[in-house]
């Protein structure tokens, strides 16, 4: 079967030299949506020569670095040309809600527009020295960048997976997870419109297999990978650089102090956007003892406002899930909990027979020891748990090996300062949800990540340190005698 969707290596549109493919579906309806070029370690190998040599050869990583911001800026008018198509694509591919596509489509161009800010601030430094000396460090790309993307925002991560690479002079073979890999395809395009030279951007198309053959290549020399904690550990083992944003299990506080009617509303949001398919979702919901019945009266209430259904309707708020297995897997950690004594207290069921949907879902009686308040079931499913004190709030957050993200809501300083300082995490938000700039960076703590992604602080990430020692003139051995 020929495919609709190939690879896209060294500026060419090539297919897989076996001919393998893959089909991607519409997960709201299970129906095909394309046929996709299976990549293996020919398309691999082919990939990355080719980003090696457009790095030499086009001499890409000593290209001024305004001209790479020019390509930056000129691909983020691209992306704005082709927004419906693009928000359109991936609805139909991921599920996304269609206005939420089209929101995170706005977002991508505006955070290209930033990563072309980061060309003219890779700086390097110059140290004190004795008289005759010149002691500098600059920061230098590393050269051929694996950039593997998950399946839950794909644009997005197509944007920021390669961007900051692109921007600190590396060239780069992106692979998206096989669920969803149009928009993937459709970057590598718009990459090439936008004027990047052939080799510069690379999309090989594949399943787990293309991935390993990828993060194995002895041709690549940072690998940047979003996904699960279990994969990210085994891409650490390649000996390779890794920059890493790993899972999550982000636990959601809400003290006796909060505004519990606008934190209930806000919390629904930050527990259900995109089905819970969010690496920071607020999937536990830790309640004070004495707000607890009131908390969840008030969220169960706007649980049930939730409008689930097709994600090309503009009024859809959640769609499916990406596709029926993993739905089917979601399921199955409801059932693994309610075995451990928890109940539902709103949802588990299906609201539609077609499509890998599921209803919101709330846990509840749930405790500190059952897989559902320790292990990332990455759906739309929230444990609720109680607690007696800050004291208890702070153990039973801490208590699991993620550190990417928590969330704090209360109207006292205090326990805003106290909690911040104490919660084991990369990020805080206090009395908001989801928050995220480009210019201002993160990182996942413990098993949630390595490197640090966003900001200025994405230039170390994607250079690495290169230290010269100059004497003006020829020095002796220290061991010749005087």
């Amino acid at each position: 079967m020929s495919a609709d969707v190939r690879h896209l290596i060294g500026g060419r549109s090539v297919a897989s030299a076996d001919g393998a493919t893959f089909e991607t579906v519409d997960p709201a309806t299970g129906s095909r949506l394309a046929t996709v070029a299976l990549g293996g370690v020919p398309e691999v190998d082919a990939a990355v020569s080719a980003a090696g040599a457009a790095g030499e050869r086009d001499d890409w990583r000593r290209l001024p670095p305004a001209e790479r911001a020019r390509l930056l800026r000129a691909l983020a008018e691209v992306v704005r040309s082709e927004a419906e198509s693009i928000a359109v694509t991936e609805s139909r591919d991921s599920g996304h809600p269609i206005e939420d596509a089209r929101a995170d489509v706005a977002v991508c161009a505006e955070i290209l527009e930033y990563y072309a800010t980061l060309p003219e601030n890779v700086r390097g430094t110059s140290y004190a020295e004795q008289p005759g000396f010149l002691t500098t460090s600059r920061r230098e790309p590393y050269g051929v960048v694996a950039a593997i993307a998950p399946w839950n925002f794909p644009f997005f991560f197509a944007v920021t997976k390669t961007g900051p690479a692109l921007a600190t002079g590396n060239t780069v073979v992106l692979k998206m997870a096989e669920q969803t890999p149009l928009t993937a395809a459709m970057f590598g395009e718009l990459c090439s419109r936008a004027g990047f030279p052939p080799g510069v951007v690379n999309v090989v198309n594949g399943d787990a297999s293309t991935g390993a053959a990828l993060v194995a290549h002895p041709g690549v020399s940072k690998i940047t990978f979003t996904g699960s904690t279990e994969v990210g550990t085994l891409i650490q083992r390649s000996g390779v650089s890794c920059h890493l944003e790993l899972g999550g299990k982000t636990a959601n506080i809400v003290t006796a102090h909060a505004d519990l009617e606008t934190a209930a509303a806000a919390s629904v949001f930050h527990a259900f956007f995109n089905a819970g398919q969010v690496c920071t979702a607020g999937s536990r919901l830790l309640l004070a003892e004495e707000i607890a019945e009131e908390f969840l009266e008030l969220f169960l209430r706007a649980t049930a406002k939730v409008v689930v259904g097709d994600p090309m309707d503009p009024a859809t708020q959640m769609g499916p899930l990406v596709s029926r297995e993993h739905r089917d897997g979601v399921e199955r950690a409801v059932d693994a909990a309610l075995a451990e004594g928890a109940s539902i207290a709103y949802g588990g069921g299906r609201p539609r027979q077609e499509g890998a949907f599921l209803q919101p879902t709330v846990l509840d009686g749930v405790t500190p020891s059952m897989a559902a308040a320790r292990e990332e079931i990455f759906g739309p499913v929230v444990s609720v748990l109680r607690y007696r004190d800050l004291d208890e709030a702070v153990r039973v957050a801490n208590d699991t090996v993620y550190g990417l993200a928590a969330t704090v809501w209360t109207d006292r300083l205090d326990e805003a300062v106290e909690l911040t300082d104490r919660l084991q995490a990369g990020i805080v938000w206090t009395n908001a949800p989801f928050r995220d700039h480009a210019h201002v960076p993160y990182e996942g703590h413990k098993a949630s990540g390595r490197g640090e992604e966003g900001g200025l602080e994405t230039i170390r990430e994607f250079t690495k340190l290169k230290v010269n020692y100059l004497a003006h003139r020829a020095q002796p051995s220290p061991w010749e005698a005087p």
